[in-house]
């Protein structure tokens, strides 16, 4: 015989339990052990009845594990079959006023301004304009022999030092200028000449101490100034873009000088090279654009031999009709209406 937990495992529960035939199994091989090893009397009877009790009761195991209806008032299922069921109060107070006003009977609106014109022509891309790189000429004249090769590189490293002195001198207070000019160039690593470092700071000193240019290296100056303007070249759209060297604004004018490192400095004016009176005129052109209330006057400052050659007006402005550059104007177009 059976024992009494064991008989009421058997009859009662399981046949209660919503099992799949996996779990059947599994449960008859659980009890099986059990009886195997904690009852000694009648082994065989008690595994056989184990047995028929589940097989008697397979179908009535088989319903209860039987899927879930796919709904179950209108509740999602999920793909393994289980019910999703929401929990839910009907609201049955009145709502509570809360003072806001319902909202107006809505307003015929017009047509925007924008949706009664045509869109405008998309601008075609502007062309960029460099002064510098304008013309293709050289002023040097001619390239240096290969015998000459030597001194090119020293009067081009001559020209770097007095551009570099031209940066930093105005920093410093008058009276130390000249003795530091004169300490730079006499630094081994220049290999210069005591000629001329001696004629380097004279021509330095005496540009710095310059009444009509002497500004440009006073305390309202600044070094290495972009610029950028559009101009009207031959009727189409440009844009220049290009660095000044040394620039200054004071209350009436405008002064603009571009650093050259040419192996022969113009005797004067009417000597520069066509490709730099070009890009000193169309910097003139962009400043005036930007400062129209305000004279603009402009020069190069040679640092081979630390001259200064200011170009007049006149100069400047027929560089420009010859380039056929002027200043751009903004076209005021309206599409038409629709």
């Amino acid at each position: 015989a059976i024992g009494t937990p064991v008989a009421y495992l058997i009859q009662e529960l399981i046949p209660n339990w919503p099992l799949g035939s996996i779990e059947k199994a599994a449960l008859s091989a659980t009890v099986t052990y059990l009886i195997k090893n904690f009852f000694t009397d009648d082994k065989k009877l008690a595994i056989k009845i184990i047995n028929e009790e589940i097989k008697k009761d397979n179908a009535t195991f088989d319903k209860a594990a039987a899927p879930v209806p796919a709904a179950v008032d209108g509740a999602p299922v999920l793909d393994d079959g289980q019910t999703i069921l929401r929990f839910g109060v009907k609201q049955t107070a009145k709502p509570q006023p809360d003072g806001l006003k319902p909202l107006g009977k809505a307003k015929p609106v017009g047509i925007p301004i924008w949706a009664r014109h045509a869109p405008k022509t998309a601008d075609a891309p502007v062309k960029k304009f460099r002064p510098s790189e304008y013309k293709a000429s050289n002023d040097d004249y001619a390239a240096p022999s290969p015998l000459e090769a030597e001194r090119e590189t020293y009067h081009r490293r001559l020209g770097t030092v007095v551009h570099e002195l031209f940066e930093f001198l105005p920093a410093l207070p008058p009276e130390e200028r000249d003795a530091a000019a004169r300490k730079y160039l006499g630094k081994p690593v220049h290999g210069l000449t005591a000629k001329d470092q001696d004629a380097a700071a004279k021509e330095v000193m005496k540009i710095l101490n310059d009444p009509e240019f002497g500004a440009l290296f006073g305390p309202n100056s600044r070094a290495e100034v972009s610029l950028t303007g559009l101009f009207d070249k031959d009727g189409q759209k440009q844009m220049m873009s290009g660095q000044i060297d040394r620039l200054v604004v004071d209350d009436k004018q405008v002064i603009v000088i571009d650093f050259k490192n040419s192996v022969k400095p113009p005797k004067n004016a009417g000597d520069v090279s066509e490709k730099y009176v070009m890009q000193m005129a169309a910097y003139r052109l962009a400043l005036q654009q930007i400062y129209p209330d305000k004279e603009i006057k402009a020069a190069l400052l040679y640092t081979r031999s630390a001259k200064l050659v200011p170009l007049d007006a006149k100069i400047l402005d027929t560089a420009l009709d010859k380039m056929g550059l002027k200043p751009y104007k903004k076209p005021d177009i309206k599409g038409p209406k629709i």
